[in-house]
């Protein structure tokens, strides 16, 4: 994997993840989907960044969706208050950071 190591930037997506038995933060479900950001140096770092946080937490990530830079986002819609707020700490801490998770008990059509 090559990085441009002079240009990192905070990245968003849609992580779909599956909790494994002995997660606490979904008990019971078969999956949830959380807003993820990290500060990254492109998509391939952000996806192996946003997998082992999520490895951490006791879930599998299962797809990565609209994975692209804040930055491009922003472009094109407001970013959310507290989606902004995430951004900065991503920056700070070089953490991914998680938004809200929204489980679900049932297989998904």
């Amino acid at each position: 994997m090559k990085f441009d190591f002079a240009s990192r930037t905070v990245w968003i997506g849609l992580a779909h993840a599956r909790p494994s038995p002995n997660n606490t933060i979904v008990e019971d479900a078969l999956g949830a989907y959380v807003t993820v950001l990290a500060l990254a140096y492109n998509r391939e770092h952000f996806a192996e960044m946003v997998a082992n946080a999520l490895e951490a937490h006791n879930f599998a990530l299962l797809d990565l969706d609209d994975d692209e830079p804040l930055e491009a986002r922003g472009g094109r819609a407001d970013i959310n208050p507290e989606i902004a707020v995430l951004a900065q700490q991503a920056v700070i801490t070089e953490e991914v950071q998680f938004h809200t998770f929204h489980s679900y008990e049932e297989p998904m059509a």
